[in-house]
């Protein structure tokens, strides 16, 4: 499964700045935030992810199964199946393939799938209450489905819930949760979440101020191409 980008993730990673570290936020124009169009890839721990610009997660759309049986006589197609083609169904809705864009039927596609379970779907629709796309605007909404995408193991959707956390932005502002998922993110690689766990080690904010974990933390992310960690 391919994914398509975050919509969100630059205002996250603004907020987490103002949050964490606000001086070196000013200085450092890498800072993105969840509310722009800056690529954020979803991931899931049972398939590889890629990003785009346009920020949700999307599918090998050639691949995707189908969501109804026309024919009887066909075997039953699984609830997973079904599943998997809402999300696509979305993904194209959102994306405008072979039809006209519209993010309020990719927000109904990608519900149908998040209330059966799809993690990308849960973390995409989340983003679409982050930003007000297809849907009203709507923080404690966002940080549901994000939660839920985070707990089923998205690495995307745990650096999201990390930086809202540090923002306090729809949730009460909880360093120690920060820390938590921002660490679940940076142990699958996410390199933005390793960068800013190494930020709380740093300030002390959600974990014991230690240096040489914000250096250990620092050098893997710069190891990825993070210029400000370097």
């Amino acid at each position: 499964m391919k994914l398509v980008p975050s919509i969100a993730m630059a205002l996250v990673a603004s907020l987490f700045w103002a949050s964490c570290h606000k001086k070196e936020a000013s200085s450092n124009g890498e800072a993105r935030t969840p509310g722009s169009d800056a690529a954020a890839p979803t991931a899931t721990k049972a398939a590889p992810v890629q990003t785009n610009a346009a920020g949700v997660a999307g599918t090998n759309m050639a691949a995707a199964p189908t969501a109804t049986n026309s024919n009887p006589r066909e075997p039953a197609v699984s609830k997973e199946d079904q599943t998997a083609a809402l999300y696509n169904r979305g993904v194209q809705h959102y994306r405008g393939d072979g039809q006209l864009q519209s993010f309020s039927e990719a927000a109904k596609c990608f519900r149908q799938a998040a209330e059966l379970g799809h993690p990308e779907a849960q973390h995409n629709l989340g983003v679409l209450y982050l930003n007000g796309r297809g849907v009203e605007k709507n923080l404690p909404e966002a940080v549901n489905w994000i939660r839920q995408a985070a707990a089923q193991g998205v690495a995307e959707a745990e650096f999201k819930l990390a930086s809202l956390y540090a923002s306090g932005a729809g949730v009460s502002q909880d360093f120690a949760e920060a820390a938590h998922w921002a660490r679940r993110a940076a142990e699958q690689g996410h390199v933005e979440a390793q960068y800013n766990l190494g930020t709380l080690y740093v300030s002390g904010r959600g974990v014991e101020k230690n240096l040489a974990e914000a250096v250990r933390w620092y050098r893997r992310a710069a190891e990825k191409g993070k210029a400000s960690a370097q």
